[in-house]
């Protein structure tokens, strides 16, 4: 008795909003992997028409017809999808870890869809998830040594070389002293009798005085800050120690969140599985 013909559905007969949902994410994978997204999955382990529902081809069995890609679920498009987006540019080896991933459930002799050969939605999720432990765990290392080179630029950093040393102290041999008032020795009279002080406390000076008040802004003398101004270098080295730490705070923060969406993700699939258990008592 032979088997009766494969029929695919055809897409005009999905639900509208199904082919909204497969439409947008057919053009995500498309876009991140350079490919169609039937060629998204390798040839072996494509998703095969059903000769009734839920009989999958099984290892063994014929190749049969391979489903095109709007009959695969809304949940293994979603898998494809942020997959492609974690892996984009690297369609090979996103394919590599899906023929591994469904290798590893066919050799499980406990699994019970063990027989089965195509992807399956769970291979698919266990290949996602996996990625995401491996870019949090690589973002966690570049986290660290991120801080380490941090640390080690601000000791340098607080350490000046000998040629910056040699330049200060060279820079305040040079600099003459001043008072508080920004007069330099040089421009302080000496006491003279005309100089008296009043019952009261206050100093006052005799106007015949060759004491000549000294105008704050004409001074040449004067410097312009009471502290040495900062060089163009160590501006430069300032912003950059600001630049550096904020790049470290933003790698942690999306070391955080892809575990916790790694955490998420975990979460998602136990409850899943809750519910089929469920479902099927």
């Amino acid at each position: 008795m032979s088997r009766p013909a494969p029929v695919r559905r055809k897409f005009e007969e999905l639900h509208p909003r199904d082919r909204n949902v497969k439409t947008n994410r057919r053009t995500r994978i498309e876009a991140n992997w350079g490919c169609s997204v039937q060629e998204s999955i390798p040839m072996k382990i494509r998703p095969r028409v059903e000769l009734k529902r839920g009989a999958k081809i099984r290892v063994g069995d014929a190749a049969g017809v391979e489903e095109i890609w709007w009959n695969w679920s809304v949940e293994l498009l979603r898998g494809l999808e942020e997959l492609s987006t974690m892996m984009s540019g690297k369609p090979t080896v996103a394919q590599e870890l899906m023929v591994h991933e469904v290798q590893k459930r066919q050799g499980d002799g406990k699994n019970p869809q063990r027989r089965v050969a195509e992807l399956l939605l769970g291979d698919i999720q266990r290949v996602v998830d996996n990625v995401k432990r491996h870019q949090a765990g690589e973002a966690a290392k570049g986290i660290q040594q991120q801080d380490i080179d941090m640390k080690t630029f601000q000791e340098l950093e607080r350490e000046p070389g000998p040629g910056v040393k040699k330049q200060e102290e060279q820079v305040q041999d040079e600099t003459p002293g001043y008072t508080d008032d920004g007069r330099s020795p040089g421009d302080m009279p000496s006491p003279t009798p005309a100089s008296v002080y009043m019952h009261n406390g206050t100093h006052q000076i005799n106007g015949t005085s060759n004491m000549n008040p000294l105008n704050f802004f004409n001074n040449p003398h004067r410097p312009a800050s009471t502290h040495m101004p900062k060089t163009t270098e160590q501006l430069n080295e300032s912003l950059q120690v600001g630049a550096m730490e904020m790049r470290a705070r933003a790698k942690r923060l999306r070391g955080q969140a892809m575990r916790l969406e790694a955490e998420a993700f975990d979460l998602e699939s136990e409850a899943a599985i809750a519910r089929k258990v469920l479902n099927n008592s």
